[in-house]
């Protein structure tokens, strides 16, 4: 819906379900292969918008033929360098790199 790295994100300016992201999905139930997949239904992932969603590992999953709301909060944590921690702000100054 509002994934894309250099486009301005679209915002709802007002709390509330009203006021949300409201989606209809034809999941097409019907060319589900019996014994290939176990349910239908679609996952459903929030993530920032310039991450990649990763719906395997995360998300959750909304069956078919029932309606699914999920509540956000948006916290934002700022960890703060010298003098108040120890905390690094890009990685350089440890030893260990990532792979």
């Amino acid at each position: 819906f509002n994934w894309a790295m250099d486009e301005e994100a679209l915002n709802s300016s007002n709390p509330g379900a009203e006021f949300g992201l409201k989606l209809i999905l034809d999941i097409s139930q019907q060319d589900y292969i019996p014994y290939l997949s176990s349910a239908a239904g679609a996952r459903l992932m929030l993530h920032q918008q310039k991450s990649f969603p990763f719906l395997k590992d995360q998300g959750i999953y909304a069956m078919a033929g029932t309606e699914t709301s999920i509540g956000v909060l948006v916290d934002e944590l700022e960890r703060m360098g010298y003098p108040y921690s120890d905390c690094t702000m890009n990685g350089s100054d440890v030893p260990v790199k990532n792979l």
